[in-house]
């Protein structure tokens, strides 16, 4: 399975979120940053990596309203500076990169948006362990910085034990283009980080990956997934399932999520997955708000 290393900018409009998961069922929300510079948010997502490695996805975005734009060129133009800085458990240097955007919008309404953001992707294959990250963002008008500090796990998918990715919410997930960011293996997967829904969730992919499936060969193997949603207090209030043939010892699976019938609240989306010729079970959840 090769991953390779990449680091992109993109702009997108970020009306759904949501939060990313561990998959050993922990619950994991994206973290904000703190400082006097342009709030942003960050998201780890890890997968299967090459050569014993995990592949490592960091995802950065910044809404427009945060930024301080300028006029230029009949538009308005907003600059800034993303830093990002790895340690090992013994506070050694293992990578630290820059990543610079400049970019535009037409109208002055979009500058003052919440709505519309822009997300960088930071990708790095790591030994499983344990790293101290730190990711500045510095707004080029202001010179104002914001940051997060935090201490990271980078889990270990080369057990021989049925396991599974962090899983994504996605808005779009669609086989991949060449020279389409955002791409994982074959698929295009559009990132959004927040764990905030508008108006029930419709138009929404969930996406992971199944490692070490056992018996890939046989024909007739297949994996059931179960989805279960609980409300705040713990009461399951929705629960469905999806059957998906066994193609090979590690799958990517993308599924439509449609929940138009979630009314405001907090909620939990648990994802259990188990092999028909395997007693193991894998499971993870998410947890997400409906904000209207």
């Amino acid at each position: 399975m090769l991953r390779k290393y990449l680091t992109l900018i993109l702009t997108g409009l970020t009306l759904l979120s949501y939060s990313i998961i561990s998959g050993n069922g922990d619950i994991r929300p994206c973290d904000t940053s703190t400082g006097n510079g342009p709030k942003f948010y960050l998201d780890q997502i890890n997968l299967l990596g090459k050569d014993k490695k995990t592949f490592v996805q960091f995802y950065i975005q910044v809404n427009c309203a945060e930024l301080q734009f300028i006029r230029y060129e009949g538009q308005y133009q907003a600059r800034y500076n993303i830093d990002i800085r790895i340690n090992d458990k013994n506070d050694d240097l293992v990578d630290s990169q820059t990543i610079c955007d400049t970019f535009t919008v037409k109208s002055y309404e979009k500058t003052q948006s919440n709505d519309a953001a822009r997300i960088s992707r930071y990708s790095i294959s790591l030994e499983p362990e344990d790293y101290q990250l730190e990711v500045y963002l510095m707004d080029w008008e202001t010179q104002q910085i914001s940051h997060i500090k935090k201490n990271i796990t980078v889990p270990d998918f080369g057990k021989q034990h049925l396991i599974m990715s962090d899983i994504q919410l996605s808005p779009d997930v669609k086989p991949a283009q060449v020279g389409r960011p955002f791409v994982t293996e074959q698929w295009y997967i559009e990132p959004n980080l927040t764990n905030l829904f508008i108006h029930g969730i419709s138009d929404t992919y969930i996406y992971f990956e199944i490692y070490n499936i056992k018996n890939a060969k046989e024909s007739n193997s297949v994996l059931t997934i179960d989805f279960i949603i609980y409300n705040k207090k713990g009461k399951e209030i929705r629960r469905f399932n999806r059957q998906v043939p066994v193609t090979a010892r590690n799958m990517g699976i993308k599924l439509d999520f449609c929940g138009k019938w979630l009314v405001k609240g907090d909620y939990v989306l648990t994802v259990q997955v188990q092999q028909d010729t395997s007693e193991n079970t894998v499971i993870a959840s998410e947890k997400f708000s409906v904000i209207r």
